[in-house]
């Protein structure tokens, strides 16, 4: 397997936030659920990451699509499958999607 760091999936945090401000200006996020899920607006968490933005802008190997049935363990190892969106990116949101899915497998407590 090789990597090209070259990559079109490689999301940069600039296209995450524009993205973000688009769902927002076209009221595409349920707001209802967006504030019980965070205890903030949409809003607040954008101008959040705007002005915090060198916090988020690591770039390193991530999985992209890190989630609970992506991963393998057994008494001794563990590992990863389905790596085909593995590439450059940003480790928060390999986080966040594993966050998501430890919740939806296994609930949130």
């Amino acid at each position: 397997m090789s990597l090209d760091l070259g990559s079109e999936k490689l999301q940069t945090l600039d296209k995450d936030l524009e993205h973000i401000d688009r769902c927002i200006s076209l009221n595409l996020l349920k707001r209802r659920n967006f504030k019980l899920a965070t205890g903030k607006t949409p809003e607040d968490v954008l101008d959040y990451l705007t002005n915090e933005r060198p916090l988020f802008s690591s770039q390193t190997l991530v999985h992209g699509d890190f989630c609970m049935p992506n991963i393998i363990i057994d008494e001794n190892n563990f590992g990863l499958i389905d790596v085909g969106d593995c590439g450059p990116g940003d480790p928060y949101k390999d986080l966040s999607a594993l966050e998501v899915s430890i919740a939806r497998n296994f609930g949130k407590e």
